[in-house]
This record gives structure tokens, sequence and C-alpha cells, in this order.
């Protein structure tokens, strides 16, 4: 028996909205992904799982636009430090860093894991294209930093993230283009998270994760459940 999916357009996915349904198996969509005018850096991550992976992953090759040679992909480990980069070349795609003969657009990436698009002094205009995950998804959080995203193709409160592990005083912190913090929010267990630089204002319901929207938080590990929109 056939399945009814829904195709998300980009529009669609800005309000949260869902186009015409159509027969096949699953829900798929896009969403436009935008950089700073005049380059840098573009943090995201998937708000799509790949079609063809294993469930609850992604692939660069999910995300195109107007990519030229040599531009990178980097992804962070605990300290902040570039722990891997991919490199583009136009017409052929996402190359190993350090090895350009090895094609990487096809890895798996686990779901949610944020990445730094580095464009140069170019404005970055492009798409991410895949399914909707079926199932809310369980990052794991590292004993430091870890660059994490709203891996859902709807935006997100931040107290609809389910954080586990963490202690009084864990951050988050948002970036700018030039990969520094332009603002942060501050949890209390059993409170949930506040504005930084003032804590009597609780954010959780106000501070909205956009869909793709990729952030850092900073811990001494744990998790974070982050719910798909369906």
């Amino acid at each position: 028996m056939k399945k009814k999916m829904l195709f998300i357009c980009a529009a669609g996915l800005l309000t949260a909205g869902i186009a015409s349904a159509i027969e096949s198996a699953n829900i798929v969509g896009y969403k436009k992904v935008e950089g700073p005018v005049g380059g840098g850096f573009t943090i995201i991550t998937s708000p799509f799982v790949s079609v063809l992976s294993p469930n609850q992953t992604f692939t660069l090759s999910q995300l195109t636009g107007n990519f030229r040679n040599n531009q990178t992909i980097q992804f962070l480990n605990s300290l902040g430090n570039v722990a891997e980069r991919a490199i583009y070349f136009v017409g052929e795609g996402w190359f190993d860093f350090d090895d350009d003969e090895v094609y990487v657009g096809d890895v798996p990436r686990d779901a949610g894991v944020g990445m730094f698009v580095s464009t140069g002094s170019y404005t970055f205009d492009g798409i991410i294209a895949g399914q909707v995950e079926e199932d809310d998804i369980e990052f794991p959080l590292n004993n430091g930093l870890t660059l994490v995203g709203n891996a859902s193709p709807v935006p997100l409160m931040l107290e609809k993230f389910e954080f586990s592990g963490l202690r009084n005083n864990n951050t988050i912190q948002f970036l700018n283009a030039n990969g520094n913090v332009i603002d942060r929010v501050i949890y209390y267990v059993g409170e949930g998270w506040f504005d930084f630089y003032d804590d009597e204002i609780y954010v959780g319901d106000t501070w909205e994760i956009l869909p793709g929207e990729a952030f850092f938080v900073q811990c001494g590990g744990g998790s974070v459940k982050i719910p798909t929109a369906l």
C-alpha cells in the first residue's frame, strides 16, 4: 500500500507550512541557505536526512549552491579546533581536504552535527534538500564544545530541545560570520535557559532556533534530543 508523501517547499519551511500531498513513501523537502553578504562562515546543520544513507544521517552532497573551487566545510572537535575539512571542486563535489583524490560527498554524517561552510569573500547562496526524519534525534554532547543544530525543517524554541547531563552555568554560544561569539544563553538546573547577560530573563520559550541553524553547546558532556517535524 502506498503512503502519502508531503513535499515541503522552501517558502513552506519558513512558515512551517506544508504543500500539497502526492503519492510516495517519505516526506521530502528543501530549504534555502544563505551566507552573510561579502562572505565568511555560514554555520549550519542539515534540517533533512539523506534518502539513501543510513537512518538519521545526511551527506554533503545534499548541499548545493554557488560554490567555487577550493571552498571548504569544516567540522570541529570538543576544543573548537578543526577536526575534519572537505574541499569543493566545481562539477565534481566534495573531497577530503587532506587527500583530494578521496570523494567525501557521500559519507554519512550524524543528523544534527554542525559545520562551518567557508566561502571566503563570496556571498553564499544555496539549497539543502533531503528527507524529514521521522523520529526524534538524540545527539551526544562532548566534554567541552559541541557544534550542533536544529535538524528539523521547522523553527524550534530553545526549550523544545531536551538536554540531559547539563549543569549550572553551562552555555550555548551563537557565532557570527567571522567565527566570533555574538550572543549566548546560560543554563540553570531545574529552571532552563536564561539570558547570559541578565539571568533574570528566561529565554527558553522566546529564543527561536531556525531550521538548519547551528550553535555551540559548552558543557561537561551529555546529550540533546532534537524533536522532528513529524
